[in-house]
């Protein structure tokens, strides 16, 4: 049971990367509209060289995160179709060659 003890640690792993793509997403957003919007009284707390600093380093985070999450999907997509391929392979009757 290979492929499920797999599928279990890519499953953690999607959730984790859910989370984390939560945060950095939101931070992500944050210094985004810091970035586009300066004028504005809410967000000139903010100063604009940290933001832009802050946003261009969680962009490499952010992008690896997504890339771990998007292959984790992936796989999880498709486990039952893997799951049905390698039983239909274990339970199909024995050749020829594989009785001798």
């Amino acid at each position: 049971m290979k492929l499920t003890r797999l599928a279990i640690l890519t499953r953690r792993l999607h959730r984790l990367n859910v989370i984390i793509i939560a945060v950095l997403g939101t931070i992500q957003a944050v210094t985004g509209m810091v970035l586009k919007y300066p004028d504005l009284p809410v967000l000139s707390l903010f100063d604009l060289r940290s933001s832009s600093e802050i946003h261009n380093l969680n962009s490499t985070f952010f992008t690896v995160s997504f890339a771990v999450m998007a292959v984790t999907g992936l796989f999880l997509y498709l486990y039952p179709w893997l799951q049905q391929v390698t039983r239909k392979s274990r339970s199909s009757p024995p050749t020829v060659n594989q009785i001798n």
